[in-house]
């Protein structure tokens, strides 16, 4: 009985381990992401890089700047009612809409606006 145990234990560990690898998303973000978050599927990350944030296109597999981006750094992203909210150190959105540190992401007009 003891050595039944031992091989489904074995079985097991390596089982979990192949399960538990893990994958690069595109060819990842040139900075230091600092917050991620997930609205309507899709994958955004936040932190010090060009744009502030940056949404992933599952099927290119690649990173783009959410919407007009934001002038600054991201410490957090959260999600509430449909739309994304940044914090961080910033003034103002890539069309230079002020926001004073925190924003909002609207997906339907793909547009940063102060909260």
């Amino acid at each position: 009985m003891k050595k039944i145990l031992l091989i489904v234990v074995i079985i097991f560990s390596q089982t979990a381990t192949l399960l538990a690898q893990w994958e690069s998303m595109g060819t990842g973000i040139n900075g230091t992401v600092s917050a991620i978050a997930v609205l309507n599927n899709t994958v955004y990350a936040g932190g010090s890089f060009g744009g502030g944030v940056k949404s992933y296109n599952e099927s290119t597999q690649s990173w783009s700047t959410a919407g007009d981006g934001i002038n600054g750094t991201i410490n957090a992203l959260t999600v509430h009612q449909g739309k994304l909210y940044a914090g961080g150190s910033f003034l103002t959105s890539g069309s230079n809409v002020t926001c004073n540190n925190i924003a909002v992401y609207n997906p339907s007009n793909q547009r940063w606006e102060a909260v």
